[in-house]
């Protein structure tokens, strides 16, 4: 391995003086050596598989949230709708590509969401 270290000429005294210092290092002196022993710290690997078994729960508890947020923002325009749909005393049915279908004016609104989201 070699280290090429090059001073352009519009660098600062400060600039000089580290390349001056970092000139005689050689390569060999930069490395460290491994550990005597090979053992590992059994509060170590505890905590890792700790880590890695948690990883699962946290992208579902993601998930949920995200699934949350999403009812949230739906379910304000659902009830307006049906509140339009009960006032103008009509019926809507929605029709999904599975060949599932309700009455949207019969159905709760989480029934609903939950029918949208699953759909």
């Amino acid at each position: 391995m070699s280290l090429t270290l090059e001073c352009p000429q519009s660098m600062g005294p400060e600039a000089r003086a580290l390349m001056a210092a970092l000139a005689p290092v050689k390569p060999e002196t930069l490395r460290s050596e491994p550990p005597a022993s090979q053992t590992r710290d059994p509060a170590t690997l505890i905590a890792l598989a700790s880590l890695v078994l948690s990883v699962p729960g946290a992208v579902l508890a993601t998930l949920e949230v995200k699934e949350r947020l999403d009812r949230r923002d739906i379910k304000p325009r659902l009830d307006a709708l049906k509140e339009r749909l009960s006032v103008a005393d009509g019926s809507a049915r929605l029709h999904f590509p599975s060949g599932a279908s309700m009455d949207l004016a019969r159905t709760s609104t989480d029934a609903a969401i939950d029918m949208v989201i699953r759909e």
